[in-house]
């Protein structure tokens, strides 16, 4: 199922083959809404809105090398498709 890029998306798109886009996609996620894979100390199911001060641990992964690795997904659908790409 295709899905709209988000603007998120767009500017990882547009940077990945312009430079001069690059500084607009290092703004960008400071204004997007991202998901994460982590648990906070407000508990609460599904989709949550942390407040400042908030205590939060993220889940991270470590590279061969053991550097570690924190992923952060731009949509619902490509962390769904990320857990689902790594279940086998």
């Amino acid at each position: 199922m295709q899905t709209e890029e988000n603007a998120l998306e767009t500017a990882l798109r547009k940077a990945s083959t312009e430079p001069a886009e690059r500084p607009e996609f290092y703004r960008v996620p400071l204004e997007s809404t991202v998901f994460i894979i982590g648990a906070s100390d407000q508990s609460a199911e599904g989709s949550t809105t942390l407040e400042a001060g908030s205590q939060v641990q993220i889940q991270n992964w470590q590279r061969p090398d053991g550097s570690p690795v924190f992923l952060f997904f731009s949509s619902l659908q490509a962390l769904q498709r990320a857990i689902e790409g790594n279940e086998t």
